[in-house]
């Protein structure tokens, strides 16, 4: 829990012995109650009651959880959370993170993030981006009052591909319309979240509270493909990752990406790359004694 140290609005807690103490966790507060903070090397803290948060790693790696899962962050990955997600974030031993908390509005308790223009989701931002965002949250440390909207607006900018979709939703008002889109990206969170295992229909009703045919058919109409199918996608974008980074058996690459028969596993891998897992592996590795890949400087120091 955040606690008020003083009228400077300034903000602390207790620092983990691990913790780089070159980096002081702190939080600050501008004039509308919305906090940035700091995270440094193995920290912790949770998501605030009442805010919806933007958590961005800057360095190393860290992992986010919540209700809609689990969440693995490199450097440069952002990710998103309603205020209702109750998350955490855990940066790594090299890790380095900032978050932006935003205040629930009383205008608007159904989604904490859209009253600010933010949707639940996660992303990826090229250095560029990073660094105007790291200089906007440094704004927000040095200046009094602590200008929390030019970050925001930034923020808003990283997440322009998701803001196209809100025609896509059904809804006569254009709040309302957002409200929805909310709503289904926490959906794509849970899916995302939850590879290692199959997710139910009624679970992911259960979490925005609508009905399993109304989530069925808005999903399929704002995104262009079922819920099924993007199961089964992010399912296959973490197993070319494993197959990649890792030296595990297929079988145990498919276990952890929720299909326990290896059997079922190789079919559904071939049918979906049209090569089978091990094929992929090996090709991955002939690529990589041709183009070693370069490892960033920022993830491993």
């Amino acid at each position: 829990m955040l606690q008020r140290a003083s009228e400077a609005r300034t903000y602390a807690t207790p620092l983990p012995a691990s913790h780089d103490r070159r980096m002081p966790q702190t939080w600050r507060e501008d004039a509308t109650g919305a906090l940035t903070a700091l995270l440094g090397r193995s920290d912790a803290l949770d998501q605030p009651p009442g805010h919806a948060v933007f958590w961005m790693v800057l360095r190393g790696t860290a992992e986010a959880e919540s209700r809609e899962g689990r969440f693995r962050l490199a450097a440069r990955d952002w990710i998103v959370f309603d205020a209702q997600s109750g998350s955490e974030l855990r940066t790594g031993r090299h890790g380095l993170a900032i978050a932006l908390f935003l205040p629930e509005s009383s205008a608007n308790r159904t989604s904490t993030a859209t009253g600010h223009g933010l949707f639940p989701g996660k992303g990826h931002m090229s250095a560029g981006d990073m660094r105007i965002a790291i200089g906007l949250w440094r704004a927000c440390l040095h200046r009094q009052p602590p200008p929390a909207a030019p970050l925001l607006r930034h923020l808003q900018y990283l997440q322009q591909d998701l803001h196209v979709l809100v025609d896509r939703c059904p809804g006569r008002m254009s709040r309302r319309r957002r409200q929805v889109l909310a709503r289904m990206q926490r959906i794509r969170l849970m899916l995302e979240g939850n590879v290692h295992r199959i997710v139910r229909l009624d679970e992911l009703a259960a979490l925005v509270q609508f009905s399993d045919w109304w989530v069925s058919k808005t999903f399929h109409a704002v995104y262009g493909e079922t819920i099924q199918r993007t199961a089964i996608r992010l399912r296959m974008e973490r197993a070319r990752e494993l197959l990649r980074d890792t030296t595990l058996s297929i079988g145990e690459i498919g276990e952890m990406c929720g299909i326990q028969d290896p059997c079922s596993f190789a079919r559904q891998f071939k049918a979906w790359h049209g090569v089978t897992a091990s094929q992929w592996r090996k090709q991955q590795q002939a690529n990589r004694q041709i183009f070693p890949r370069k490892e960033l400087a920022g993830a491993m120091h």
